[in-house]
């Protein structure tokens, strides 16, 4: 089963380089774009967020890979589109992980597969 998770890793990961396309929720963009502000100083704020009626706990978790860049100044253009799209990537297989062992421990009582 290993085997599977790991590649279950890899496409995720892959899928961030090879796909060209993308599909960017509203949810998603602002949350980026709140991001890069916190971060860089600069960003675009819709009125939502100017009013104070969204949330900062979701745009949080991209400002740790957005300050990993700014202090190692590497923050290319290429890496700040880039590195929002490898922690999702990396926190959907998060999710497939702990759905697979809650499937597990509910349908075969054990963590045998890992």
């Amino acid at each position: 089963m290993k085997v599977i998770f790991l590649t279950a890793l890899l496409i995720r990961l892959s899928s961030v380089f090879v796909i060209r396309t993308s599909y960017v929720p509203d949810e998603t963009w602002q949350c980026t774009e709140v991001a890069h502000r916190l971060v860089f100083g600069n960003g675009h704020l819709t009125w939502e967020w100017k009013e104070g009626l969204r949330s900062y706990l979701h745009p949080l978790i991209f400002t740790i890979p957005y300050m990993i860049l700014k202090v190692l100044h590497i923050d290319s253009p290429y890496l700040v589109v880039m590195a929002p799209r490898v922690l999702q990537a990396l926190l959907n297989f998060c999710g497939n992980l702990h759905c697979q062992c809650a499937l597990a421990m509910y349908f075969l009582h054990s963590f045998s597969f890992l």
